[in-house]
């Protein structure tokens, strides 16, 4: 059985609540799902990701993050080099056109067959293939995610999923989606990692 990993951000910006957080909130416990937190801070985030790595050696990690202007449940394809969000993270940092890793490519695709995942599932879920996971916290954790294990020559597959806002995060609800059918969605897409012949 796959040792899965997920991972959720807290609450930054304007919002006390995220949407990923509370998907993982409403994801039931097992032996072989590790559950965790991730601060929205681009220094503790690579710290606590390369802890986690080594201390866990999962065989999937399924980071997650919340995109407030999107209107369906997206799996990302691919991680970009680059930092440019005009957005402080929670400890104050910001930064503009700057690389991640500066002796690394351009960009790093996910290693869990996200094109394969989405063709099971779009028919009956809300949920989509995606080419930009942004340029913020939740691309770098994507990006840094993908490195450490190449780096660390680990066998961890990774993968990114973005969540819209939930209805009643906001006063406004028109284009959010019910949590429950958000939930169900990601138990899917775990299904399909499981599943998944790596």
């Amino acid at each position: 059985m796959k040792k899965i990993l997920l991972t959720a951000f807290e609450p930054f910006g304007s919002l006390n609540s995220n949407s990923s957080l509370a998907v993982l909130n409403k994801i039931s416990d097992s032996e072989s799902l590790i559950k965790k937190i991730l601060p929205v801070s681009y220094k503790k985030c690579e710290i606590i990701i390369k802890e986690m790595l080594l201390n866990y050696k999962p065989d999937v990690l399924l980071l997650m993050g919340q995109a407030q202007n999107r209107t369906k449940i997206a799996l990302e394809q691919i991680a970009i080099n680059i930092i440019n969000s005009p957005t402080y993270d929670n400890d104050g940092n910001c930064y503009l056109n700057k690389r991640i890793v500066e002796e690394e490519s351009d960009g790093s695709f996910n290693t869990i067959d996200a094109i394969n995942i989405v063709s099971s599932l779009e028919s009956k879920y809300p949920l989509y293939l995606s080419y930009s996971a942004g340029t913020y916290v939740c691309n770098f954790s994507f990006f840094i995610a993908l490195n450490l294990v190449k780096k660390m020559n680990l066998t961890t597959k990774v993968g990114f999923i973005h969540f819209p806002l939930y209805k009643g995060q906001t006063d406004d609800s028109m284009n959010c989606i019910d949590l429950d059918v958000m939930s169900e969605t990601l138990e899917k897409v775990l299904e399909e990692i499981k599943k998944a012949p790596f």
